[in-house]
């Protein structure tokens, strides 16, 4: 069985504030940090697979998040095996993510008994 809606949204916001939390502190720390960008590289994956699985009608429901299943999908910032555009991961960690997760925790509080 899929899991709900909510479930999925409450996976992207651990996700998130995981990746804020081991996130390094500049771009050069993370292309130096194997073991910190392949973790982070994961997150992303999880967190783009969760907004896959999120109801359509939660997704264009207020507060909207255009672009962010996009954004944070692992096909964005992967080019091929072992092969991870570090400019787009970076962006997606220091830019995308922090928009991402209050519009993500609205729509979670937003939802209904009733929902999708």
């Amino acid at each position: 069985m899929r899991r709900a809606t909510p479930e999925r949204l409450r996976d992207i916001i651990d996700h998130i504030e995981e990746a804020e939390r081991i996130r390094p502190a500049t771009r050069t720390e993370l292309e130096s940090d194997r073991r910190s960008r392949t973790r982070l590289d994961r997150l992303v994956e999880i967190i783009g697979e969760a907004a896959n699985h999120v109801h359509p009608a939660v997704r264009e429901a207020p507060p909207r998040c255009p672009g962010a299943k996009s954004s944070v999908c692992g096909n964005h910032i992967a080019h091929g095996y072992f092969d991870v555009d570090l400019g787009a991961l970076w962006n997606i960690l220091t830019n995308d993510l922090r928009v991402l997760l209050p519009r993500i925790r609205a729509i979670l509080d937003g939802l209904s008994d009733d929902h999708p």
